[in-house]
């Protein structure tokens, strides 16, 4: 099990969306919450290389994956797939109530900067989100992280996810909002 908490190189990941939920035993989890709100169920799950999000909503389902490019993952309701490159962005309608928006980005920064932003992370990943250190490869290297913070807005919830890449100086930052597309607030969902 040691081998799998690595991270893998920024270069072999990708980010993918689906209109359904994934099985968890398609990923090697290494930390895991749920969180409720009204209309939806969400799944924060952590994998090696980066998260797989599972959202329930009452007349759809959606699954967010930033994983390696090798990972056996299906076709079947496949949104999106892109590498993961620069910023790029996405907005669609799941259903005629729920609004799906995104944006993943991969950025590079100077060793100092990483460092500063990577004690930033580690700082606020203790007090608030999930957070997870993987093995760093070499013992004296910065463990890299990643850190899911959840926030309730006021038609939705917004999902802020960082990725330390240690070994390339690089981050990998998603920003994904779940959006109610009308001025009062579905249901409940139950479990």
């Amino acid at each position: 099990m040691a081998g799998t908490l690595i991270r893998p190189p920024v270069k072999t990941l990708r980010f993918v969306v689906y209109h359904r939920v994934l099985h968890p035993e398609l990923f090697a989890i290494v930390a895991n919450r749920q969180v409720m709100g009204p209309g939806y169920t969400l799944g924060i799950r952590l994998i090696p290389s980066g998260h797989s999000l599972s959202w329930r909503l009452e007349d759809a389902c959606l699954e967010e994956v930033l994983g390696e490019t090798h990972m056996e993952l299906p076709e079947t309701g496949r949104l999106i797939h892109k590498n993961v490159e620069g910023e790029r962005t996405c907005c669609f309608d799941l259903t005629p109530l729920w609004r799906y928006h995104c944006c993943v980005q991969r950025e590079q920064l100077p060793p100092e900067q990483f460092v500063h932003l990577h004690e930033e992370l580690v700082a606020e990943g203790i007090s608030r989100g999930l957070l997870f250190h993987y093995q760093p490869r070499h013992r004296l290297s910065l463990a890299p992280l990643s850190l899911i913070r959840s926030q309730p807005v006021r038609r939705g919830l917004s999902l802020s996810c960082f990725h330390t890449f240690p070994e390339e100086w690089t981050i990998v930052k998603t920003q994904s909002l779940l959006e109610w597309k009308r001025d009062e607030p579905p249901g409940r969902v139950c479990c």
